[in-house]
């Protein structure tokens, strides 16, 4: 079978690329994939990208600060899990760093509360210090700080 290449204008490339940031909250390197998938050159891209944030459609600081959010309600990932997800995306590091500033800490200490009780009941044949270890690798594999953790596995 014949794969049919796609080539769009430049026109509906902007409307297309409306209707997938209205769908959901996007990134302009997301964005921009999707724009080169469907076929528009790297300059149509560059000035579909430039009208999307001009008209509000696209907003790297609000996908910063949702996908910050959405990471740490319900992900509970930490900080250097969510800095390296938003690096990926190619977020400037000032834009990372204002959205990682809005973490309420209360609820960033809670989630590692609530990892450490949850681990803990998968850990009962093992005898304290390796709990700890295993502890501690998990929460730094989720992005928390060693030091945090370390400071959260001294009380167990």
């Amino acid at each position: 079978m014949m794969q049919q290449s796609s080539y769009l204008s430049l026109d509906e490339g902007s409307k297309k690329a409306r209707h997938y940031c209205a769908y959901q909250e996007r990134c302009s390197e997301d964005v921009k994939k999707k724009l080169l998938g469907w076929g528009l050159g790297e300059q149509q891209t560059i000035e579909v990208i430039d009208q999307l944030e001009k008209e509000g459609f696209l907003s790297d600081i609000r996908f910063a600060g949702l996908f910050v959010r959405s990471k740490i309600n319900q992900n509970r990932w930490g900080k250097h899990k969510i800095e390296t997800g938003l690096k990926s995306r190619n977020i400037s590091d000032e834009i990372i760093a204002g959205a990682i500033a809005n973490i309420d800490v209360d609820v960033y200490n809670n989630n590692i509360r609530l990892l450490i009780i949850n681990k803990l009941e998968g850990l009962e044949r093992f005898e304290p210090s390796i709990k700890k270890q295993k502890i501690t690798q998990y929460l730094v594999s989720k992005g928390y700080e060693p030091e945090i953790v370390n400071e959260f596995v001294k009380s167990i």
